[in-house]
């Protein structure tokens, strides 16, 4: 499992492949949202290939000491709280994207989908939250009603100034994305298969360790459904240093 020198070295090895990444996205046209609520779309992370987790690993560790520290905790926070509620992406401040040249393909696709394919993954999003309530029924955790309701409409508001992207050429460059993976497989496999491609549970696990990030969530979630105390996820939270 994933340990901070892994990561390192992770981090070391996939710097060479970065800029590929960063010419891939170039190939997308760049967007503007024209939405009254900014930010509205980052409540949750995206899913993002392991050199992308890689490229946001290494902003926290070039941030300073305390910024790094505040960072990892909105971070773990997510994981721990999710998805009961969403405290909203970790690097979004004030409505703003902190980390703009680096977001993943995810974000940067995300309005540029035909409205059918959009339609499509919103569909397939709620289909995804009700299997996640009946996992967590199994455990005998049962979310609040307003909680597995809605999901939002796909977005109708970006704007591109280059020519649009067909969903044919968008799945070729995330395809293309996907493929610089291949040096470091092992850790790919592992980040996809162990961590569901997400970023909050890498670094959660990085704090932790992956067992004791696993029964945390649980003991989290459970505190806050059946007893509405926040009082595990404030103990953890104040026990992370670096």
């Amino acid at each position: 499992m994933f340990e901070t020198d892994t990561i390192r070295s992770a981090v070391s090895t996939a710097k060479s492949y970065f800029p590929e990444i960063q010419a891939l996205y170039q190939r997308l046209p760049e967007t503007r949202c024209e939405c009254s609520r900014p930010g509205v779309c980052c409540v949750y992370l995206p899913e993002m290939t392991f050199m992308e987790a890689m490229q946001w690993m290494e902003i926290l560790l070039d941030m300073e000491p305390p910024r790094r520290i505040e960072k990892i905790k909105k971070i773990v926070e997510f994981y721990l709280v999710t998805p009961l509620r969403s405290v909203g992406c970790p690097f979004l401040e004030n409505g703003a994207c902190t980390i703009y040249p680096f977001r993943p393909f995810a974000c940067r696709a995300y309005g540029l989908w035909s409205q059918e394919r959009g339609a499509q993954r919103t569909r397939q999003s709620i289909e995804d939250r009700k299997s996640l309530v009946k996992q967590w029924e199994r455990f005998g955790i049962f979310f609040p009603k307003q909680w597995t309701g809605g999901e939002i409409d796909y977005c109708r508001e970006a704007t591109w100034t280059s020519p649009a992207v067909s969903d044919t050429d968008l799945m070729r460059i995330l395809e293309a994305i996907y493929r610089t993976d291949d040096p470091l497989f092992e850790l790919k496999a592992e980040f996809e298969n162990a961590l569901h491609s997400d970023f909050s549970f890498l670094v959660t696990t990085l704090v932790l360790g992956y067992q004791k990030a696993v029964l945390a969530k649980y003991a989290v979630i459970k505190e806050m459904v059946r007893e509405k105390k926040e009082d595990r996820i404030k103990s953890y939270l104040k026990k992370i240093s670096l």
